[in-house]
């Protein structure tokens, strides 16, 4: 018998719906989401995400940018001192400070907003969302689509 470490977690992992549920509620509920520069959101223009099924519309109110779900329930929203706005998909999540403790002092030296938008990339795809960490290649199971935003060349 092998007694070495497994190097990747097991296959029913990736495809357990009540793992995925436990996984939702106690890991994206609970979470903050990187959802652009600032200068991604034109007044008059929302821009629709998704984030373990739940989907989400961000759209700018005048200088403030706000970010409502589907079922027109308002969401937080936090947008940095150098321009990168955050959202929840829940009122679960803690506040963006607790969430990320310090993150203003490690982003303070770019200024996103002088950066123009330039593109969204799209990967969509059904798998977990644990194939994009481990790389796992088994049976698909949750959907799970990757937004890539460049804000520079």
């Amino acid at each position: 018998m092998d007694s070495a470490a497994p190097k990747t977690l097991p296959a029913s992992w990736y495809t357990s719906k009540p793992l995925y549920q436990l996984e939702r509620r106690a890991v994206f509920l609970k979470a903050w989401y990187l959802v652009g520069p600032a200068v991604r959101f034109a007044p008059g223009a929302p821009v629709d995400y998704e984030f373990s099924g739940i989907k989400i519309s961000i759209h700018r109110d005048g200088e403030e940018i706000k970010a409502t779900s589907s079922t027109g329930e308002s969401l937080r929203t936090h947008t940095t001192q150098t321009g990168l706005c955050f959202a929840t998909i829940s009122g679960a999540a803690p506040s963006f400070d607790e969430y990320f403790p310090g993150l203003e002092d490690i982003l303070k030296s770019v200024d996103f907003s002088a950066r123009p938008y330039r593109r969204s990339i799209k990967y969509p795809g059904h798998f977990n969302w644990k194939t994009m960490v481990d790389g796992y290649q088994g049976k698909k199971s949750s959907k799970s689509v990757v937004t890539v935003v460049a804000c520079w060349p």
